[in-house]
């Protein structure tokens, strides 16, 4: 399957399955997984620019596990890095994680009703904003 055909048949996955998830399904009850479909770096006195998660070796697949405190990121590699979550809450129907890994803090935000994602990562040089789809292993 060629890299269009793959991405083509990710985004149908992560633009279905969401739907279909009950809402308590996307409240940290149980790991979920969130895939990145677009990112966007942002520097200062400069316009963000959209990038991919290659261009900045970021994961592109994010495993949620609330009662463990972890989010670990796969690679296009395979490879695997992950964060801790320090912090969760819940604020009119989103889901809301947040940590700081090395010089850099983080800010996750889930809709429990949709599973639809936002990330943010910002550091003191730069930050990058993350828009993404949560489904079910």
């Amino acid at each position: 399957m060629n890299k269009r055909m793959l991405m083509i048949a990710l985004l149908v996955v992560a633009g279905i399955l969401p739907i279909s998830a009950n809402a308590a399904e996307f409240n940290g009850s149980k790991p979920f997984i969130c895939t990145i479909i677009e990112a966007y770096e942002c520097e200062p006195n400069a316009d963000c620019k959209r990038v991919t998660v290659q261009d900045i070796d970021c994961p592109r697949f994010l495993r949620v596990d609330v009662s463990k405190k972890i989010i670990v990121g796969t690679m296009t590699d395979q490879s695997t890095r992950d964060v801790e979550i320090q912090s969760s809450a819940h604020v009119e129907g989103n889901f809301i994680l947040q940590g700081v890994q090395k010089d850099r803090a983080w800010s996750m935000v889930v809709s429990e009703s949709t599973g639809m994602m936002t990330l943010t990562v910002t550091g003191q040089d730069a930050g990058f904003v993350f828009f993404g789809a949560s489904y079910l292993p």
